[in-house]
């Protein structure tokens, strides 16, 4: 915990685990974080992703319809940050440092575009969870005029 009773960014990183390092053992810690992230997020009406490490590491298939993508493990792997252009970087990032701090950032718009998509004006609220044992930023975008 920082003085200003903030916490450290650092203490929302994963700890590493003993067998953790092997590729089955990361392989199975990130089937468990997809299969429960697609089991509370799959079926809701906004889209939904999930990042861990500042890495889509699950998205819902609102979110890519959003996108004009047919799939959503197109997003997968993808810097979640490749998705804003330049102009909303700034406040992608304050906002995302926000939940890290502990701080409930506001819902914010921006115009996103997935790498081969469409673009889309959403509405994104954040918050940090945790998910398989890891913390992760779970982001949900609701479809916005303009």
């Amino acid at each position: 915990m920082r003085p200003d009773g903030a916490r450290r960014m650092d203490a929302a990183l994963p700890r590493r685990r003993a067998g953790a390092e092997s590729p089955a053992a990361r392989g199975a810690a990130f089937s468990d974080l997809y299969s429960q992230a697609e089991a509370l997020f799959g079926g809701l009406p906004d889209g939904v992703l999930v990042q861990l490490g500042g890495r889509i590491v699950y998205a819902n298939r609102r979110l890519a319809a959003m996108l004009g993508l047919a799939d959503p493990a197109r997003l997968v792997g993808v810097v979640a940050f490749e998705l804003y252009p330049e102009s909303e970087l700034a406040s992608a990032i304050a906002r995302v440092q926000a939940a890290y701090f502990g701080r409930s950032p506001p819902v914010s718009r921006h115009r996103i575009r997935a790498p081969g998509g469409e673009s889309a004006s959403v509405e994104i609220s954040c918050l940090l969870l945790r998910l398989a044992d890891a913390p992760v930023l779970v982001e949900i975008l609701r479809a916005s005029a303009g």
